[in-house]
């Protein structure tokens, strides 16, 4: 059995962390994580695509949008755990955060292979050629998004 990449310490911290920066009313809503943009280099959807993709499941789950100060916020996220680099330390905090999520929707592969340990549903946006670093995603992402959220909603008990 592989080993979870999210220390106890760590796992309280981001459950302590995610109790105080809840919306009034939120606490037994599942969590999500976004990371839409790429390390200081954009994203393959605009701003505005991303706050459609979770318009239709605000009240029903919270969203932590992930990444770095800087980034474009997507709206309707509770919080933005945003910071200056993405450094080890950054890194192990969104690894917690993600330890109480319901699932990530992201862009950045290097989340894949804790998102398997931790055995929470990711879904990526890639470029579909190895190699490409320009993609753009228009309305049948957004809705592949949602479809990804709705089936994550109806399966998955509270993780936080």
């Amino acid at each position: 059995m592989a080993h979870s990449p999210v220390s106890e310490h760590d796992r309280h911290w981001a459950q302590a962390f995610t109790q105080r920066h809840a919306f009034p009313g939120a606490l037994g809503r599942p969590l999500w994580i976004l990371q839409p943009w790429l390390d200081g280099h954009g994203g393959p959807m605009p701003v505005t695509r991303w706050d459609e993709v979770i318009r239709p499941f605000l009240g029903k789950a919270r969203f932590w949008q992930v990444g770095r100060i800087g980034d474009s916020a997507v709206q309707g996220c509770e919080y933005y755990q945003l910071t200056p680099e993405l450094g080890p330390r950054e890194i192990q905090r969104i690894e917690a955060l993600m330890s109480l999520a319901q699932g990530m929707i992201g862009v950045d592969p290097a989340f894949r292979a804790t998102a398997q340990l931790l055995k929470i549903p990711l879904h990526l946006f890639l470029p579909e050629k190895p190699g490409e670093s320009d993609l753009y995603l228009g309305e049948g992402a957004v809705r592949e998004a949602q479809s990804f959220i709705a089936a994550g909603l109806a399966r998955t008990p509270d993780r936080t």
